[in-house]
């Protein structure tokens, strides 16, 4: 039985909903390789490094498994006639991999971040694990795991080392889509004084927008007078006068117009495709810039632990009991 374990359970029902879609990875970029925790040992395991880059995938915009990706249709396509898309990947691998456990652990980076080693390691969170600090207590090492994180969530800033994705843009064949798009927004801080909208407005025209507020989801929404509100630019609001904050907790809705949506959808579809070219085709690095095309596969897969793939459900894993990532009945895996 082959085995994947996802952290984050929201996540799993969202890969549900596009369980049979399909993409593939024909390319990594390997950007870098370096040593882990200035090369500490972890037991008969022993030292690990980090394999950073970027890898290329595409979907057939005409199989019937992508028909539930919305827009696909209308998203650019290659030569091939396939649809492309490309997303930053990260790993903590065994130097000698056939030291390690044989098992893929991959997070669903959380808005680009990687939480797995605080959670399990008790180590220092870093969106760039590189000292020992960042490798805590060494738990998922010493048990010899091949960790692995991947962009997934569009719109996120290049910053802070998240990982990112870039997705295609749909269009018609008459020029850019424009819709109505709505974005909710809550606060968690006293002095948050602008809201950063998910899309550029198409204009700034308040009248071509609108501001409303409730405190709670079963009440009505109150419209905010245009004359308490404006556009510092086309995506970011703020209330008026300038410098008055949003309030924590009440429940902020903007409805504007946006043009050249993402296909989004593809967020979701890529989950099994990168898990499964990670697990068949390990990145070899050749260099800064190097590059390997993954048409051809390799001998060998990584599997991984707690979602059956076969019968597509969750095995709980808690973060108070680490002793679960040890019970050999989960590690059903062969060598990667």
């Amino acid at each position: 039985m082959k085995r994947l374990l996802l952290l984050g359970c929201a996540s799993l029902a969202l890969i549900a909903a596009t369980a049979n879609a399909q993409a593939r990875v024909t390319r990594f970029e390997i950007t870098k390789q370096e040593p882990f925790a200035a090369g500490q040992t972890f037991g008969n395991v022993g030292a690990y490094e980090k394999v950073v880059g970027r890898f290329r995938g595409e979907l057939d915009p005409k199989s019937p498994l992508n028909a539930v990706i919305v827009d696909l249709d209308k998203a650019p396509r290659n030569a091939r006639g396939m649809v492309e898309y490309s997303a930053d990947f990260y790993i903590l691998k065994p130097v000698d991999v056939t030291k390690g456990n044989g098992a893929l652990f991959y997070e669903l980076a959380n808005r680009g971040n990687k939480g797995i080693l605080p959670r399990f390691n008790y180590a220092a969170g870093s969106n760039d694990p590189t000292t020992a600090q960042h490798a805590g207590d060494g738990f998922l090492m010493w048990q010899g795991y091949t960790l692995l994180w991947n962009g997934w969530m569009n719109g996120l800033p290049a910053a802070n080392n998240t990982l990112r994705i870039e997705l295609p843009v749909a269009t018609n064949p008459s020029g850019p889509i424009v819709e109505t798009v709505w974005d909710e927004l809550l606060f968690n801080e006293t002095e948050a004084k602008q809201a950063r909208l998910t899309y550029k407005a198409t204009s700034t025209d308040q009248a071509q927008a609108e501001l409303l507020v409730r405190e709670h989801n079963s009440e009505e929404p109150t419209v905010i007078p245009a004359e308490k509100w404006e556009f510092v630019d086309a995506q970011t609001v703020r209330l008026l006068p300038a410098g008055t904050p949003f309030k924590i907790g009440e429940i902020y809705q903007f409805i504007y117009k946006a043009a050249n949506p993402p296909v989004t959808g593809i967020e979701i579809a890529q989950f099994a495709g990168a898990a499964a070219e990670f697990a068949a085709h390990r990145p070899a690095h050749s260099g800064t810039g190097g590059h390997r095309d993954v048409r051809q596969r390799e001998a060998g897969s990584l599997v991984a632990v707690g979602v059956d793939a076969r019968h597509q459900h969750a095995v709980p894993i808690l973060e108070r009991d680490r002793q679960r990532l040890t019970d050999d009945a989960l590690v059903d895996a062969v060598r990667w």
